[in-house]
């Protein structure tokens, strides 16, 4: 887990607040030990989170019940889904802190993951439902009765779920906790949904427009539209999510401190709740033995868990002698250069290798995607690369002499346009 930098509980009054509030919980170190007391805290916060819900939707409900506002009662029932949500959420990430076993070698903590997507579907299924009752409340009105009470529930509501998003937010980030980061958005959320229940509830008597009603739909569909927002966000990482851009330059800025690192390719990253994951193919020169190599890569490997908590597993290459080649050799190579080009400008040459004895041509193609967010389709790059390729070999009177070689070749997509 990164460690928290001392202004970060400098941030505002808040920040402080926590901060007095945890060292005299848990000592003035609590920080260094984030990990150690990350079960009891997470276990504390989803109890006051469990409190607060309980009793915000009960005073709601009573009170939606004595005015009929079907606004109020939307508001009720989205505390409903949230005290519902943090069961999940408490049940999950208990389950997500056990250590790992022989099955599940990265732990559990992915199980925070499949927690947020069970909360996601809940709230999407009670936002279509607050759909329902605003659409029927529209078809048939109903009066709006005004109590001050409801006023101060009302009010009192958003003070509480200020108080939890502040809690949230702080915990989330000490903790780099997913569940409680995504809590803070859906906590301000309702503190939006409340206040503009508040507002509606304020005006329905002296208008007989249905405000109530046009409020609770309004209410609805930015329940919906949050709830689609959390689950699209948990299915990407569930799917598998790559390395965002900031975490990868940081990782290559690591790599280029070694001078025995020439270059690197094929960098796969995985995500297992907390636990992150990563390998990669390191070009070192070909005239280093292991036993030289293997402390200085080992040191960079600690230093990458150290500073952004990945562990990186290694595969080391020896970079290509280009004396080895015979001029046709490196012809080839350019050839093979002048079709990426063609293919895609930024694309890059790696691992070739040439055995005639075996006839055999073997390299692989880091492909540079021009947009990140459109879906990489291989066999339709392979076939663009090919088609310059077996050009470039026609044009230099070379198709012949490699036509019986076996072809092996790789491509492996760069999606964050970052390179040696």
């Amino acid at each position: 887990m990164q460690q928290i930098t001392p202004d970060f509980w400098q941030k505002s009054y808040f920040h402080r607040f926590m901060a007095h509030y945890l060292a005299r919980k848990y000592g003035s170190d609590f920080t260094r030990r984030a990990d150690k007391i990350q079960p009891s805290l997470a276990k504390t916060i989803n109890i006051f989170a469990f409190c607060c819900n309980l009793f915000l939707f009960i005073s709601k409900l009573i009170f939606a019940l004595l005015t009929s506002s079907i606004a109020i009662m939307v508001d009720a029932f989205n505390n409903l889904s949230d005290f519902i949500a943090t069961i999940i959420a408490f049940v999950g990430m208990q389950l997500a802190n056990l250590p790992p076993d022989k099955e599940h070698p990265h732990g559990h903590a992915i199980l925070e993951r499949i927690t947020a997507l069970l909360v996601g579907l809940l709230v999407l299924l009670i936002g279509f439902s607050f759909l329902r009752a605003s659409v029927l409340r529209l078809m048939h009105p109903e009066e709006v009765l005004f109590n001050p009470l409801t006023f101060v529930i009302l009010l009192i509501g958003i003070i509480v779920k200020l108080i939890m998003h502040i809690v949230y937010k702080i915990n989330g980030e000490f903790l780099q906790s997913q569940t409680f980061k995504a809590n803070s958005i859906d906590t301000i959320g309702d503190v939006y949904i409340t206040s503009c229940t508040l507002l509606s509830y304020i005006f329905s008597p002296f208008t007989n427009f249905p405000v109530d009603a046009i409020a609770a739909l309004l209410l609805a569909c930015l329940v919906i539209k949050n709830a689609i927002g959390l689950l699209k966000e948990t299915i990407s990482i569930l799917l598998g999510q790559g390395i965002d851009k900031e975490t990868e330059k940081e990782l290559y800025n690591l790599l280029r401190q070694l001078p025995e690192i020439k270059s690197w390719h094929d960098l796969r990253y995985h995500e297992y709740g907390n636990v992150k994951v990563a390998s990669i193919d390191l070009e070192v020169p070909y005239n280093m033995t292991i036993a030289e190599l293997h402390p200085k890569i080992d040191a960079v490997e600690q230093e990458i868990l150290e500073k952004l908590q990945i562990k990186l597993y290694t595969h080391l290459e020896p970079q290509s002698k280009s004396g080895d080649y015979c001029c046709q050799d490196k012809r080839l190579i350019c050839l093979i250069n002048s079709a990426l080009q063609q293919t895609q400008s930024n694309s890059r040459l790696h691992d070739f290798e040439l055995n005639h004895e075996k006839k055999l041509l073997r390299f692989d193609i880091e492909y540079y995607v021009d947009d990140p967010n459109t879906h990489f389709d291989q066999d339709k790059c392979r076939e663009k690369f090919l088609r310059n390729f077996k050009r470039a070999l026609e044009d230099a009177n070379l198709d012949t002499f490699y036509a019986s070689y076996d072809w092996v070749i790789g491509i492996f997509p760069n999606f964050n346009h970052i390179s040696r």
